[in-house]
């Protein structure tokens, strides 16, 4: 089985790294968003499995995006990532459902650990 993956980054740098990073035989990118009105539609029109939320995002922020999506798919995971390492921005993701919360800058490791915890697949 694939994971069908959703990343939203307003940085298009991120987006390429993310992308080469996590990309393979077990994950399918099917879109990429740079700001969260973007992020809201794609993940209504692609249903991914899995979406990559970068918190801070112009048009709307990643903590209202994330409560959209899941107001519409509840069964979507969306995990947080962001440059803030602030316990309040953490909170604010986890509570508005994102189930994972990761620091800029990431490895691969750390991306891949967190895909297999919201996914409940082994990946490497």
């Amino acid at each position: 089985m694939s994971i069908k993956l959703l990343i939203a980054d307003d940085a298009p740098f991120i987006l390429e790294v993310t992308r080469a990073l996590v990309e393979g035989p077990d994950i399918e990118v099917v879109g990429e968003a740079v700001d969260g009105i973007e992020a809201v539609k794609l993940a209504l029109e692609l249903e991914p499995d899995v979406i990559f939320m970068d918190m801070v995002m112009p048009g709307k922020n990643g903590v209202d995006a994330t409560s959209d999506i899941l107001a519409q798919n509840p069964n979507v995971k969306i995990i947080a990532f962001s440059t803030l390492d602030d316990d309040f921005m953490k909170e604010q993701a986890l509570s508005a459902g994102c189930c994972d919360y990761i620091r800029k800058p990431f490895t691969k490791e750390i991306l891949l650990k967190s895909l297999s915890k919201a996914t409940g697949l082994e990946l490497s």
